[in-house]
C-alpha cells in the first residue's frame, strides 16, 4: 500500500513520514496485522492492487499538478500586475517589479491546498493596501507603500505552505519557482505601463483643472 500525499497527490512509501515530492506531512496509517498463512494466498492480489493503486495515484498526480498550475498562474497573474500598476502609480517601477517577481518565486517555493492558494497573496494584498492607506497618511515615502505590499503579500503566498528539500522534489517542483518569477516579471512589466499611463493621465488631467482655474 501506498500512502497519497493530500497536497501535491504524489505516491509515497507507506513507511514515510513527509511526503518525498512536496515535503508536506502524510498521513499515519495503522498497520493491520495478517496471519502467516493468508500471506502467500494474497500475495498476487496485493500486487494486482498495487498497480491499480499506482495508475490511480498517477492520474490522481496529474490532475492535482494541472490544477495547482491553474491556480498559481491565475493568481500570479492577478497580483504581480496589481504590484507593477501600484509601482507605476507610485512611481516605484523598480520596486513594482522585483514585488512581481518576488511574489512569483514565493507562489513557486510553496505547496498548499488550492483555495488557500487563490485566497493568501490576494489577501496580502489587501492588507498591504491598508498598511499603504495609513503610510500615505502619515506622509511617508512612496518606496515604503511598494515595500508593504510586496512584503506583505509574498508572506501572505507562504502562510499555510510546506516547502521540501530540493533534492526531493519532483521536476515540476524544481521550476515551479523560476516559472513564477518569470511570469512575475511578465504581468509585473504590463502593470507598470498602464500604471505608468495612468500616472500620466491623471498629471494632465490636474494641469487642465488648473489651467481652467
Amino acid at each position: 500500500m501506498r500512502l497519497v500525499c493530500e497536497y501535491c497527490q504524489s505516491s509515497n512509501p507507506n513507511n514515510e513520514k513527509d511526503c518525498i515530492a512536496c515535503g508536506a506531512p502524510l498521513p499515519k496509517v495503522k498497520k493491520k496485522s495478517v496471519p502467516k498463512k493468508n500471506i502467500n494466498k494474497n500475495s498476487s492480489l496485493l500486487k494486482k492492487e498495487d498497480k491499480s493503486v499506482e495508475l490511480a495515484t498517477q492520474a490522481a498526480r496529474l490532475y492535482s499538478s494541472i490544477w495547482l498550475a491553474i491556480f498559481d498562474a491565475i493568481i500570479i497573474a492577478a497580483v504581480s500586475f496589481t504590484l507593477g500598476l501600484a509601482g507605476g502609480v507610485f512611481n516605484q517601477t523598480v520596486l513594482g517589479v522585483l514585488g512581481a517577481a518576488a511574489l512569483g518565486i514565493s507562489v513557486g517555493l510553496t505547496v498548499k491546498g488550492g483555495i488557500l492558494t487563490l485566497i493568501s497573496a490576494p489577501l496580502g494584498l489587501l492588507i498591504g493596501s491598508f498598511l499603504c492607506i495609513a503610510a500615505m497618511i502619515f506622509h511617508l515615502p512612496p518606496f515604503v507603500y511598494m515595500l508593504l505590499l510586496s512584503i506583505c503579500t509574498c508572506l501572505a503566498a507562504m502562510l499555510g505552505g510546506h516547502k521540501s528539500p530540493y533534492k526531493y522534489r519532483t521536476i515540476w517542483y524544481k521550476i515551479r519557482p523560476f516559472l513564477g518569477m518569470a511570469g512575475g516579471i511578465l504581468f509585473g512589466v504590463i502593470g507598470m505601463g498602464i500604471g505608468l499611463g495612468l500616472q500620466v493621465v491623471y498629471t494632465n488631467f490636474l494641469q487642465f483643472l488648473q489651467e481652467l482655474l
